[in-house]
């Protein structure tokens, strides 16, 4: 929608970094949904254009009219290799600039017009002054051109420049000049690769991107496997592997120098603030030391990616290190991570099947830590689902555990979880005393995420109990913690919260202003509740565009869930009560739909609570139903018909 007026052209270069090579398919689960959602947008002004040598064949099914794929390979024609090649020799230097068209053109020839191959036919005139154009195109090339140009140029560099070009391939990503010499410190003493950088530069041998050096893919895979390849894991001291030239060691020197780059723990606020840790996990992964990449993950996920809702992101990087770590402890944390993280994203089947197993290895080795967490995760599990009564018999089996165990943060999950059942089965004071308890042993324990939840949750029992007043001052006290200590999903939540209770009010100023602060925080599996109520506030100022737009984001948010997760009840109820929006801006013919979305919810869950909340939302929504055409929908949503 932004983008309207003038064209804008996206350029993802070297795309098959993104693509597995086996299946072809697109790894990052986000940059498919993000390109997905392009081109399937209505008509807009943006231009994508991909560069790979892996093509995503999954991408290539999604709209392929919208599409255009371009073959290269047969390189560039007529004039514009030889352009190219005019262009590189600016100084005239190597003789390209002013050569003939015909001696132009066999050399395009011999490089069949591949732009990295016509930079290393440069580069290789450029690094030897006794080699000129007509020489190298006197020499026959295997099929490889692009492989043999660029071996050929490598070879010609000098001892130290070979070795800055291999630290570059090592890091396979942009570094600083410190970087290099972090890396080359016992292999070249006294290293300063700055000059040999710069130089490299200039003669297309590396990239330089704001300050940073890196290599094409094609330099990167012929320097890297020009180093021996050396022992997988941790198979040597830190202090040793400095001093030896292979794969194995270089990757995990590699790995050091990020620990060096990291900010402060306190400074940690943002994705890029996590970018040394996310290269430092990628490194170790590549050199098969899965435990140590495992313990970096455990220190940047539960506390931040989890926190700010990176949880795709999260799965994607358990992925590569699940079944491959060696400590006991070290996997229950990560194998956590991984099940919650697919909960945050409503693949609540998913995570229960995945708790169940995790639940039976536990009891297996007699882990009574591990099956407490467990125990509550999988409660969690099925009170989304709707099935509040094996909820609490998971919650109550934790409890017992962690109170015999005096493990206080469990406790406080579990007593979180008992609050959360009593609340959906209606019995609202009862709720709020396990949240009152849980809140005490949080402060007692300096259990600032624990806190931050039961806050909010008090706020939904008052809010249950009419207790409007008192419910303010529970949100508002649950999101000066969170945003003490950036929780997103509580700075999310408990605005869901607080804007109903300015909605009960009729407070649409402070309503408004509030659930457009919680849509600034992504949290997957409450995405659809925020744009429904952000609906109904429009509406009820009499803002129909801005309300239709918030009912058809909440249903597409809602699908979304539902895709994974087709009992996910929570998610149905808000798509049926965007559809009621979308009845009073559009026309009564989505009455049908949104009645027979509350029938599938309540099959799957009647419980007390939880139909009392849709009610009062619902509610709230028919204030602006002038006609009566909703009044049908209540009994439905009550499970009545």
């Amino acid at each position: 929608e932004e983008f309207h007026a003038d064209p804008v052209v996206l350029l993802l270069d070297n795309f098959e970094l993104f693509v597995d090579s086996e299946t072809e398919d697109l790894l990052d689960l986000e940059l498919k949904d993000v390109l997905e959602n392009f081109l399937r947008a209505p008509q807009h002004q943006i231009k994508i254009i991909i560069t790979t040598r892996v093509p995503a064949r999954d991408l290539a099914l999604i709209e392929p009219g919208r599409q255009n794929n371009l073959h290269l390979d047969e390189g560039l024609e007529s004039p514009f290799a030889e352009n190219v090649l005019r262009a590189l020799d600016k100084d005239g230097r190597a003789g390209l600039k002013d050569a003939t068209d015909d001696l132009l053109g066999r050399a395009r020839e011999l490089t069949l017009g591949y732009p990295r191959a016509l930079e290393s036919l440069y580069a290789i005139i450029s690094v030897d002054r006794y080699t000129n154009i007509e020489e190298l195109l006197s020499v026959d090339l295997p099929d490889k051109v692009v492989e043999n140009l660029v071996g050929e140029a490598f070879s010609r560099l000098d001892a130290s420049a070979q070795k800055v070009m291999q630290a570059l391939a090592v890091y396979n990503r942009p570094v600083p000049s410190a970087g290099v010499d972090f890396l080359l410190q016992f292999h070249l003493p006294g290293i300063n690769s700055s000059p040999i950088l710069n130089r490299l530069v200039n003669m297309h041998f590396a990239r330089r991107e704001a300050g940073r050096f890196y290599l094409h893919p094609t330099d990167r895979e012929y320097a890297f496997d020009r180093i021996p390849e050396g022992k997988s894991g941790k198979s040597i001291g830190k202090g040793a592997r400095s001093r030896v030239w292979d794969q194995n060691s270089l990757l995990l020197r590699a790995a050091d120098y990020f620990v060096e780059a990291r900010k402060p723990q306190k400074e940690w606020k943002r994705l890029d603030d996590l970018s040394p840790q996310q290269a430092e996990f990628d490194l170790r992964c590549a050199a098969g030391d899965y435990d140590s990449a495992a313990r970096v993950l455990d220190i940047i996920g539960s506390g931040y990616l989890f926190v700010w809702g990176h949880y795709q992101l999260m799965i994607d990087l358990l992925l590569r290190v699940k079944d491959k770590i060696q400590d006991r402890e070290l996997r229950n944390r990560n194998l956590n991570s991984f099940g919650l993280a697919n909960q945050n994203l409503g693949k609540i089947k998913e995570s229960i099947v995945f708790f169940e197993r995790a639940l039976f290895d536990a009891r297996s080795n007699q882990d009574l830590s591990w099956e407490s967490i467990f125990l509550n995760n999988l409660g969690n599990g099925y009170l989304e689902l709707g099935d509040v009564p094996i909820a609490v018999e998971f919650y109550n089996e934790a409890l017992v555990i962690n109170r015999k165990a005096h493990n206080t943060h469990g406790e406080v999950v579990s007593l979180i979880g008992l609050g959360l059942a009593y609340g959906d089965l209606g019995e609202s004071h009862k709720a709020l005393e396990f949240y009152e308890e849980a809140t005490v042993h949080a402060r007692a324990n300096n259990d600032k995420d624990g806190e931050a939840i039961c806050l909010g949750n008090s706020g939904d029992a008052l809010l249950d109990l009419d207790n409007i007043e008192q419910a303010i001052n529970k949100y508002l006290q649950a999101i000066q913690v969170a945003n003490e200590i950036g929780f997103t999903a509580t700075q999310n939540y408990a605005r869901w919260g607080l804007t109903q209770a300015y909605l009960l009010q009729n407070d649409l100023v402070r309503a408004l202003k509030t659930i457009i602060e919680a849509q600034a925080y992504n949290i997957p599996t409450t995405n659809h509740d925020i744009s429904a109520l952000l609906g109904v506030i429009a509406l009820r100022e009499g803002d129909l565009l801005p309300a239709k737009d918030a009912f058809l984001r909440s249903i597409v948010q809602a699908d979304q869930i539902l895709a994974q997760t087709p009992d996910f009840y929570d998610a149905l109820d808000a798509k049926g009560l965007a559809l009621c929006g979308l009845a009073l801006v559009e026309g009564k013919y989505h009455i049908s739909t949104a009645k027979d979305i509350f029938r599938v919810a309540r099959k799957i869950t009647s419980a007390m609570g939880i139909v009392q909340r849709t009610l009062r939302l619902f509610d709230e929504l028919a204030k602006a139903d002038t006609e009566g055409i909703l009044v049908e929908v209540r009994l439905v949503i009550e499970g009545k018909e």
